[in-house]
């Protein structure tokens, strides 16, 4: 993908909403203040070098929870109740934060620049070749050996269901040209679907592709079939 030439370019995607309403289909009711999905933040350790990180959990008035990092700008848990009432946790992940740094596997995380691999960590653009860092074999996986999953993001807002989070990559960065100021926003609707908004602004032409991360397991954390019996 290739920007085009501007003094800057703002770049902004939408996915899919994820609607874990867990407990099947759910009859349309009004929605009232007291029924508003919540947000709160709360300190939530530090990284071996003292880097401190934060947690934003966004709950939905019918249990649906989800538990964002300032580190790597991390989904670290979704938890919903099934249609038996029980609560459980579908996403892969760590408990302590700082597991993620220590033992990275990429669960939940926020990948950036480029998610998945480029072959020979090589791209060119506008006629200019570039030559990125090789972190799987002869490719360049998920942004680099630096990626946006291995940096501190920084909180911008924090609202009734919903957290905004900002990272800033100068030009050059793992390789990639232009600087690039990007957010990702997490928003939990009442009615327990949570959506993931990426935003990136460029002050050159430069490639971005980013996603989450987000293993599932939807029979729920410390299930004894895991995903086997899964059928979608």
């Amino acid at each position: 993908a290739t920007c085009p030439r501007r003094d800057a370019v703002e770049v902004r995607v939408m996915r899919g909403a994820w609607n874990m309403a867990f407990a099947g289909v759910m009859a349309l009711t009004a929605v009232g203040e007291a029924d508003a999905a919540t947000a709160k933040r709360e300190a939530a350790g530090t990284l071996a070098d003292g880097t401190a990180v934060e947690a934003v959990t966004l709950t939905a008035a019918n249990g649906v929870s989800a538990r964002i990092l300032t580190y790597g700008a991390t989904l670290q848990s979704l938890s919903g109740p099934d249609r038996n009432g029980k609560v459980a946790d579908v996403l892969l992940g760590y408990d302590d934060a700082r597991d993620y740094a220590e033992h990275p596997n990429f669960f939940g995380v926020t990948v950036g620049r480029y998610a998945n691999r480029i072959a020979g960590g090589k791209f060119t653009l506008d006629g200019k070749a570039y030559q990125l860092p090789l972190n799987d074999k002869v490719n360049s996986l998920h942004g680099g050996t630096q990626g946006f999953d291995k940096r501190p993001w920084r909180i911008v807002a924090v609202k009734d269901g919903s957290v905004m989070l900002a990272l800033t990559s100068a030009d050059g960065d793992q390789g990639y040209p232009g600087k690039l100021d990007v957010t990702v926003t997490y928003a939990m609707a009442d009615d327990g679907a949570l959506t993931i908004t990426f935003g990136a602004k460029t002050d050159k032409p430069t490639i971005v592709n980013m996603t989450n991360h987000a293993i599932f397991n939807l029979a729920g954390e410390g299930s004894p079939l895991g995903a086997l019996t899964h059928r979608l």
